[in-house]
């Protein structure tokens, strides 16, 4: 997993490493093998639009907490009067969900099926609004994968499934428009998803025990009551079935769109230019301490590398002196022993040598000594 993370961190120069991506990386790492999982990674963060998510300091993602308040406010008024009560944003609850799809704390069964909720449709076929108009991202061309249930991927449907086939007749400018509004609305599919499990479905469920629920108990049941109620397949599948049933409000989020865009326009025209460049100085302070303190982290750590190596070395040094002077006493004994063998060899000649002419003496005498013996026996002999 921490190969595709930092192989992603180099892809997306823009992006990087966020926190959560390790999450839905795994996930897509227990189907497939390591490049088709960094593939759709890749897929997913481009084409169907996730990585905006992190994109001008979480500014989409804000946008996302304030149509998801809307919605919440528009259909569930008590409980969103309660979290008002509490303080209680949308952010302290939702943001690793929505920048995750679901995968921290949720059930593999759960997540799986929102996996192939979000994959069940390819992305914008233009080019022109898609991950290929990238010169890196068109050598790859990743292709899309579902996540079964029997965990194996399968091929996304194909484009021509899905699609109408354009007009003849049809002015190239209006099959532009089209596309843009396709786009458009594959990114609200994604917020939609989570729409679809927020407002209709999980809230709900959890209506009676959120309005019972102080701030910290809210959170609480949220990090840990909630996934619990999924842990069994038969509920996930039964949530997302309910949750693909219901229709998303396109056209409502478009407007909370607008109204978020309003609202920050009105902010920034209200707002004091002083007050905003204080902020943006303040902004940039913090910016610039922790990039000190990176620089001096990185510093120290050079500084140590540099004395670790040092004393490495200097190890290496004197060992290998200790190596060099065990080398030449091994080459002067073996020097040693070679002049010892070579005395010894000349000592074995010589003593071999004097046996011989020992032996040479002894079997003459025994000769000597037989043809006395020899003579005796005839001069005794009648």
């Amino acid at each position: 997993m921490s190969i595709n993370l930092r192989a992603y961190s180099v892809y997306d120069e823009d992006i990087g490493y966020c926190q959560g991506q390790s999450f839905l990386a795994a996930v897509l790492l227990l189907h497939m093998p390591e490049e088709q999982a960094f593939c759709v990674l890749v897929k997913i963060m481009y084409d169907y639009g996730l990585r905006d998510l992190y994109k001008n300091n979480f500014e989409d993602l804000h946008c996302k907490f304030y149509q998801l308040e809307r919605l919440l406010q528009e259909q569930l008024p008590e409980l969103h009067n309660h979290f008002m009560d509490l303080n209680l944003e949308a952010h302290m609850y939702a943001s690793q969900w929505f920048l995750t799809l679901f995968t921290v704390k949720f059930p593999l069964c759960m997540v799986f099926h929102i996996i192939d909720l979000l994959l069940s449709e390819p992305p914008p076929p233009t080019k022109s609004l898609s991950i290929h108009s990238d010169a890196r991202t068109s050598k790859l061309d990743p292709s899309c994968f579902l996540l079964t249930e029997e965990g194996l991927p399968c091929s996304a449907p194909s484009l021509s499934a899905v699609q109408n086939p354009r007009s003849k007749t049809q002015e190239p400018q209006d099959d532009g428009h089209k596309m843009v509004n396709e786009y458009a609305c594959r990114l609200l599919e994604l917020l939609g998803m989570g729409h679809r499990l927020f407002v209709p479905r999980l809230l709900p469920t959890s209506k009676e025990d959120l309005l019972q629920a102080d701030f910290e108990g809210a959170l609480k049941f949220f990090r840990v009551q909630l996934p619990k109620r999924y842990r069994a397949e038969e509920n996930a599948r039964r949530l997302m079935e309910q949750a693909c049933n219901i229709k998303v409000p396109t056209k409502k989020l478009k407007k909370y769109e607008k109204e978020y865009q309003t609202l920050r326009e009105q902010q920034a025209q209200q707002e004091d230019p002083i007050d905003r460049y204080k902020r943006e100085n303040r902004r940039l302070q913090e910016t610039s301490l922790r990039l000190e303190q990176e620089n001096d982290d990185l510093a120290h750590e050079l500084v140590t590398s540099k004395i670790a190596l040092r004393s490495d070395l200097d190890q290496v040094e004197d060992k290998a002196d200790v190596l060099n002077k065990e080398l030449l006493q091994t080459k002067q004994k073996l020097v040693e022993t070679e002049d010892e063998k070579r005395r010894q060899e000349e000592e074995s000649a010589q003593i071999k040598e004097v046996f011989r002419r020992e032996l040479e003496k002894a079997e003459c005498e025994v000769r000597k000594t037989s043809a006395i013996i020899l003579d005796y026996k005839q001069v005794r002999t009648p």
